[in-house]
This record gives C-alpha cells, sequence and structure tokens, in this order.
C-alpha cells in the first residue's frame, strides 16, 4: 500500500464489476459485515423500501386518492412517520403484502405514465419505487459471519491530499498566481519559505483535505498543520512546502490549465500597462490655463486676463 495514487502510473482502477466480484468473496468468507448487521439486513431493506411507499403516497395528488389507488396503505393507522413506516416495514416481511402492494403498485404506475398529475411531486417515482418492492421477491443468498466487530480501517492524509492541498495556495485572493510568478523567478529555498510565510500568514479553515467539511487547515509561523478525523495531523515545515510547491511547479502540478491561462492574461496587460505608463512619463505635459496641454502654447491668454500659469509668461 502506497500513499499516492493520482499519478502513479502502475495505480488499478476497479471496475464496478471486479468491485462487486471482490465483495462478493469478502461475504462468502465472512469478513464483509459483522453477525449483527447480517442479521438486521432484511430489516434495514425492507425499512428502506417502507420509507419509499410512505412518501409517495403522500405526495400523491387528490385526483389520485379520489380513484382510490393503493388501498393496502390506507390500512395505516399511525399518527407519524416513524409509526406508520414501522407498521408498513413489519407488513412487508410477509410475502402475500408484498404481492398485494405489487399489484397495486403495478395499477398505480401505468396510470402514472398516461397521467403526470396523479403525482404532486416527482421525486418519489411510482415506477422506481415498483421495482424496489419487486427486488424483495428475489431469491436470498443467507451469508454467515464470526465478526461480532470490524476492524477500525486504518486512515490517514495521503499524499495526493497534501498536493491538492497545497496547490489551492492560501486563503488571499490571487495568492496561486503570486506564488507561482514568485518561484519561477528561481529563487532561493529560504527565500521562497519566507515569502510562503508571508504570503499564508496565520490563520487557516475547515474543508481543507479532500473537501471534507471536519478537515481543518492551521497556518503559523512554523508552517502548516493538516487535520482529518481519524488521522494522524500532517505538520509541513514552510522550508517542506517550498520544496513541495517547487516539485509541483516542475512537474506542471500546481496551476490548471485555466488558470495559467488567465495568468498569462494578467501578465499581458499588466506589461501593456506599464509600456503604456513609461510613454505618459517620456511624453512632457504642463497644466496651463487649467488644462492639460503637450508642449503648446496657452490659447487662453487674453489682454484683459493675466497669464494663469508659468508656461504662459
Amino acid at each position: 500500500m502506497g500513499l499516492s495514487a493520482r499519478y502513479v502510473q502502475y495505480a488499478q482502477v476497479i471496475s464496478w464489476e471486479d468491485a462487486a466480484a471482490r465483495i462478493e468473496d469478502l461475504m462468502d468468507t465472512g469478513i464483509f459485515a459483522t453477525n449483527v448487521e447480517l442479521i438486521e439486513t432484511p430489516g434495514y431493506e425492507r425499512g428502506q423500501i417502507a420509507q419509499a411507499l410512505w412518501y409517495m403516497s403522500h405526495d400523491m395528488s387528490d385526483a389520485a386518492k379520489e380513484q382510490g389507488f393503493m388501498p393496502t396503505l390506507k390500512t395505516l393507522r399511525g399518527v407519524d412517520f416513524p409509526e406508520e413506516t414501522d407498521q408498513l416495514t413489519a407488513m412487508l416481511a410477509d410475502p402475500a403484502n408484498v404481492n398485494a402492494l405489487i399489484s397495486e403498485l403495478e395499477t398505480f404506475a401505468e396510470a402514472h405514465a398516461h397521467d403526470r398529475d396523479l403525482m404532486r411531486f416527482q421525486h418519489y417515482n411510482p415506477s422506481v419505487v415498483l421495482e424496489q418492492l419487486r427486488e424483495l421477491t428475489l431469491p436470498r443468498v443467507e451469508y454467515a459471519s464470526e465478526l461480532t466487530a470490524l476492524p477500525p480501517p486504518e486512515s490517514f492524509i495521503t499524499e495526493d491530499e497534501i498536493a491538492q492541498t497545497l496547490s489551492g495556495g492560501s486563503n488571499v485572493e490571487g495568492s496561486k498566481g503570486r506564488i507561482y510568478t514568485f518561484f519561477s523567478g528561481k529563487p532561493t529555498l529560504k527565500e521562497c519559505a519566507d515569502f510562503l510565510k508571508e504570503e499564508y500568514g496565520t490563520g487557516g479553515g475547515n474543508g481543507a483535505v479532500s473537501g471534507n467539511f471536519h478537515s481543518w487547515r492551521d497556518y503559523s509561523s512554523k508552517g502548516i498543520v493538516l487535520k482529518k478525523p481519524y488521522c494522524y495531523d500532517v505538520q509541513i515545515s514552510w522550508n517542506n512546502v517550498a520544496k513541495r510547491i517547487s516539485a509541483l511547479i516542475r512537474e506542471d502540478k500546481y496551476l490548471t490549465q485555466p488558470e495559467k491561462a488567465q495568468l498569462q492574461q494578467n501578465a499581458q496587460r499588466n506589461s501593456l500597462f506599464d509600456t503604456y505608463t513609461r510613454s505618459r512619463k517620456a511624453t512632457p505635459t504642463i497644466w496651463c490655463c487649467s488644462r492639460w496641454a503637450t508642449s503648446l502654447k496657452c490659447t487662453a491668454r487674453t489682454p484683459s486676463k493675466p497669464p494663469s500659469c508659468w508656461a504662459c509668461t
């Protein structure tokens, strides 16, 4: 097991077919789930379908209710969602109830296909719920497990996550462009570290590692600290941050293509502005008679009006 996979040529992409086959092997050997999870799985499946049926029935339009679709669901005598879904979950344990609901839902799904107004909302599509209900009639494979608890997974912040976080720059707008430009000037390692220390400053923020809301990054005079739940903290000095960013820039992994294009566009605009500023400084201008004039005689001077600036005297 390595610490990086994003740019590793020998990293393997597992297809969904291979993933399903591997999970089946784990199930067969009894190391995928605990014995309690295996016992609770059928009830959990019925509970999920019961919730889908409950939401669908409550989204049916008044017209659908007047036509008497899904009569079995009207036998529920609960006062709220948990109570009624618990009753429906228990009903789904009886194959006779499942077959009755399938027959009723087939009728309603066919009617809904011709009249979409039978549902107020389309999130709980009757055809989709019907397929979930039919799956309860499929034969089941029995699995066994001696596990009473799954071993805790080994979690750590990967090299890919560190690189991705550093490639995001600091929290200050335009920081990536400034860092890239500074590092492109081939400064020393110490100069790079000092620049980063100043650029990042002191602070931090959550959602820093792989978008995990509970992850965090801290900036201080010592460097950067990355934190993610169930992982050891990663502390990186500014010297090491500088080395990592230098490597990312050298390997063309720091800026995205749109960021590169924007940086080049900004550089061209700044170059044009500098050229314009230098040309203005090279052209002498004087303030004459409340107007700008460039190497011109004052035309506003009259005998009755004294000179208004030194250029007219």
